[in-house]
């Protein structure tokens, strides 16, 4: 989705509400304004976020950072130019007139177009166009970019018939966008709206003592995603728009904020598998949410370093189990190299996988069970941080740290592969 030749409209900065408020910013006001949303860097937990489009929201009781569809609407109309003519709630959806500026807020779990589809309910925006051709055809235009366990979201365009929408009775919300004036807007300032440090502890707190360790660990494989991206959009807007643009500091904390996401999401799957919780992503929150007001306001403050387990331990000198005659480095590169569509040889020779096209945290998670399954092992806790599961070299000292699978475990496998 490129908005004029030399700019490509930055889909990886918004979530799934955001960006196709975004894209009209973009559309209407041109290239740039999209990035006027990051102006304001926030931190402001609440205790629950309504939705507008599924029946049964979150139940965890746990605070988020998950912003409203009526936030994201006066987000638009304060910082990206978006006049709201008109919205309507819980509207069937053969009444929703298509046009230009229709934006609308609808169950994922019946959007064909997206890999939520049938599998997980949850709001999610799009452009409902006019449409040509077939009576109820209509014409859908969605700019969301994620990876996801089922898949990759990508921005595009769908032409769609009646059938291929006939499980989508009504949409949470519909609204009429409109370009709102003056036009150009005027200059963007950046503001921190950030908790204190009391709030940010009762935050991470909240998160560190649920006793349902799955069901929090789940919600906050979301909430580090949203900050991450709200820290990532906030950079990139100072870039266009601050006179100091952007320091080191502030692009390494704005990987250590994606280095998080992974992690938590690491941590979700070890848990939701019934392995040992690592101990380290809410520390890390913790100290990167700390970290933002000094990072963000002044250019000579430290960003904390990422954490990592002790590199320096010893070897456990026993056997591996699984690993048999050869080097268990070959089978490690093979596993990766399979997992991630790369060539073995070269991720042997040193080649990162971080930097392969394929990598993200879902593979990360897929290649680390694919490597406990090989060598019947069950990776200890520390071990499992992203930044440490880069090489080959950095795989095969946690494969010779690992610990034997349990009979539990493999009673458990054996199971899924039937």
């Amino acid at each position: 989705m490129t908005a004029s030749a030399g700019y490509a409209f930055p889909a990886h900065l918004f979530d799934c509400l955001q960006v196709n408020l975004a894209e009209r910013a973009d559309h209407w006001h041109g290239p740039g304004t999209a990035l006027r949303l990051g102006a304001v860097l926030r931190f402001r937990p609440a205790t629950a976020v309504p939705s507008v489009a599924v029946p049964s929201a979150d139940a965890s009781g746990l605070p988020t950072v998950e912003r409203t569809a009526a936030q994201q609407l006066d987000d638009a109309r304060r910082y990206l130019g978006l006049a709201v003519r008109s919205v309507d709630h819980g509207c069937p959806f053969g009444a929703v007139p298509p046009g230009e500026g229709r934006y609308v807020v609808a169950d994922a779990f019946f959007l064909p177009w997206v890999p939520y589809h049938r599998r997980q309910h949850m709001d999610h925006s799009f452009l409902l166009l006019p449409g040509e051709g077939e009576r109820g055809a209509v014409c859908v235009r969605d700019g969301y970019l994620n990876d996801t366990p089922w898949g990759s979201a990508r921005p595009g365009v769908w032409r769609l018939g009646h059938a291929a929408l006939a499980d989508l009775d009504t949409v949470g919300l519909s609204v009429d966008l409109a370009p709102a004036e003056p036009s150009p807007l005027p200059p963007p300032v950046p503001v921190l709206d950030l908790a204190g440090e009391e709030e940010t502890d009762t935050y991470v707190t909240a998160y560190e003592q649920h006793p349902d360790r799955t069901a929090a660990l789940r919600r906050l494989t979301l909430e580090t995603w949203l900050l991450g991206r709200g820290r990532e959009l906030h950079a990139a807007f100072l870039a266009r728009y601050a006179a100091g643009g952007v320091t080191e500091r502030v692009r390494e904390h704005v990987t250590a904020w994606k280095t998080l996401t992974e992690q938590v999401y690491l941590a979700y799957r070890r848990v939701e598998r019934g392995r040992a919780e690592p101990v380290g992503p809410l520390g890390r929150l913790r100290e990167l949410l700390l970290a933002d007001p000094g990072v963000f306001a002044r250019p000579d403050s430290d960003v904390v370093p990422a954490a990592r387990p002790d590199d320096t331990a010893a070897g456990t000198g026993r056997e591996v189990p699984g690993r048999g005659a050869g080097d268990p480095r070959a089978v490690i590169a093979s596993v990766a190299a399979e997992t991630l569509g790369a060539d073995p040889a070269a991720l042997l020779a040193g080649a990162s996988l971080s930097e392969l096209p394929d990598f993200n945290s879902f593979r990360i998670v897929e290649l680390v069970e694919r490597l406990e399954e090989r060598f019947r092992i069950e990776f200890r806790a520390d071990d499992l941080v992203p930044e440490n599961l880069r090489r080959v070299e950095d795989l095969h000292r946690a494969v010779e740290r690992a610990t034997p699978a349990s009979p539990t475990l493999a009673t458990a496998r054996a199971e899924r592969t039937r």
